[in-house]
Parts: structure tokens; sequence; C-alpha cells
């Protein structure tokens, strides 16, 4: 199941790279993680680290064209002492996003 639908052997859809920018309000998110979560059961799921705002998912690991549900998890700021107690999806409302075949780049503006 989870195996074969991540390693994009349950779909016929061809990966492609997703990057962006996350503004956390207003602000480069400073640190955390986006998901690309598939209305298709069958496709992959496809996430990235975001650092400084910035995401990169390469085309190994990124989504099938179709919807997806969006989402992104604050992981606090970058910190000698760690702060994953801060940790918390911030995307509160259905944030979905149309992956397509060819370059996709999205900007996504969340308020904590």
């Amino acid at each position: 199941g989870t195996w074969l639908r991540q390693n994009a052997l349950l779909t016929s859809g061809t990966r492609q790279a997703i990057e962006g920018e996350i503004q956390l309000n207003g602000e480069p998110m400073k640190f955390g993680t986006i998901a690309f979560k598939p209305e298709n059961s069958n496709d992959p799921v496809a996430w990235s680290m975001v650092s400084k705002g910035k995401f990169k998912i390469p085309v190994t690991s990124g989504a099938v064209p179709g919807t997806y549900d969006v989402i992104v998890t604050s992981m606090g700021a970058v910190a000698p002492s760690p702060t994953a107690d801060d940790a918390h999806v911030v995307t509160k409302d259905n944030v979905q996003l149309n992956v397509t075949a060819g370059n996709n780049m999205f900007d996504i503006k969340v308020v904590d």
C-alpha cells in the first residue's frame, strides 16, 4: 500500500518538481514542512522541509499532476535550543493547489 503509493507505482502520472516560498504572518516562515496530499489516494504524497520561507521538492519525489490539499506546519524558529514544542499546522482553511506537467512554483501566504 504505502510503499507502492510513495514510489508512484499505483499511478499513471509522471512526478513533477515543485518549489516556492511560504510566508507566515507576512514574513518568510523560518522553519517547517509542506506536504501535498493528493485527492487521488493512489498518487504519492510530496513533501519538503521549509527553511527561510523556501521549499523545493525535486522531480524524483515530486507530485503527479492533480489536485492536492496543502498542509504547512511551522516548526518555530531555528535556535540553539529545540523549538519543536512550538510545532503546529498553520494551514487552518482548506488550501488546495493543482500540480501540472512542467514547472510548478507556488507562493503560499498563511496567518497564524
